[in-house]
């Protein structure tokens, strides 16, 4: 149980030490925006990256994520604004465009990304559907462009469609509905 008031959990996750070697009351490795766990006791990684680009040195995108991507089977997948056409326009080379880095180890200027593994409970998704899935978004995105629109139609707007789009196309027979509903992914 939650507790808003401490802003924790009231109670110690059942898999104590195993979960966490530091905080015992710790959810999901302190990442709920990509980690799911509606039963508490097995959160499991889907082989997927969600990662944020950045430039290093620029006095707003420094501190501020310039773009969000996909990694899936090792390749980069996002969207850009096409600056001819105003629409959005797929690519398959953000993890080169971005690379994973320390941002101490990069040169200013350059560009460099952070990532997180998206995780989903095991009992709830095929993790080779999910995938399939996400590339499947990815060329339906590519086959059907839309006018860019910052917070409406956007590299961001993208990761969180195909994600919930992934999500629900893996999901398996046995998939355990826990109390309020699935698991939220963004």
């Amino acid at each position: 149980m939650y507790s808003p008031t401490t802003a924790r959990w009231m109670s110690r996750d059942p898999l104590g030490y195993e979960a966490s070697p530091w905080n015992l009351y710790e959810y999901v490795g302190s990442n709920p925006v990509t980690a799911v766990d509606p039963s508490g006791n097995k959160p499991v990684g889907t082989g997927v990256l969600w990662c944020e680009g950045y430039q290093k040195g620029d006095w707003l995108f420094s501190w501020f994520s310039i773009h969000d991507f996909l990694i899936v089977n090792g390749q980069g997948i996002g969207t850009f604004r096409n600056k001819e056409t105003g629409c959005t326009q797929c690519r398959r080379d953000d993890a080169r465009t971005y690379p994973h880095a320390n941002p101490d180890d990069v040169s200013p200027g350059n560009f460099y990304s952070d990532c997180d593994p998206i995780i989903i409970n095991d009992t709830c998704f095929d993790p080779v559907k999910f995938k399939t899935a996400l590339l499947q978004c990815y060329k339906n995105k590519e086959n059907n462009p839309k006018t860019y629109i910052p917070g409406v139609e956007d590299c961001t707007t993208f990761v969180k469609t195909c994600l919930q789009f992934a999500y629900d196309s893996s999901k398996t027979g046995n998939c355990e509905i826990p109390p309020g509903g699935p698991p939220a992914l963004i």
